[in-house]
C-alpha cells in the first residue's frame, strides 16, 4: 500500500512540475516578446537622432542594425 501511494505521489509531483514549467516558460517568452516590441518601437523613435553617428546610412538601414541587436540579445 505504501509503495502504491509513493508511486502515485511521484507521478503527481512530476505532472505538477511539468505544468508549472510550461506556465513559467509561457510567461517568460511572453515577457521577452513584450520587451522586444517596446525596444523596436523605441528604436523607431530614436533613429532620427542617430543619423549623425551612422553617416551615409538611411533611416531603414539604421533601424535594421538596431533591431538586429534586439534579435541577437533575445537568442542569448
Amino acid at each position: 500500500m505504501t509503495q502504491t501511494v509513493l508511486v502515485a505521489h511521484s507521478y503527481l509531483t512530476k505532472a505538477i512540475e511539468l505544468i508549472y514549467e510550461a506556465i513559467a516558460g509561457f510567461f517568460k517568452t511572453w515577457m521577452k516578446s513584450i520587451i522586444a516590441a517596446r525596444q523596436a518601437e523605441a528604436n523607431l523613435k530614436i533613429v532620427p537622432y542617430l543619423r549623425s553617428e551612422y553617416k551615409g546610412m538611411s533611416d531603414s538601414e539604421i533601424l535594421q542594425i538596431l533591431n538586429a541587436k534586439i534579435v541577437e540579445d533575445l537568442k542569448k
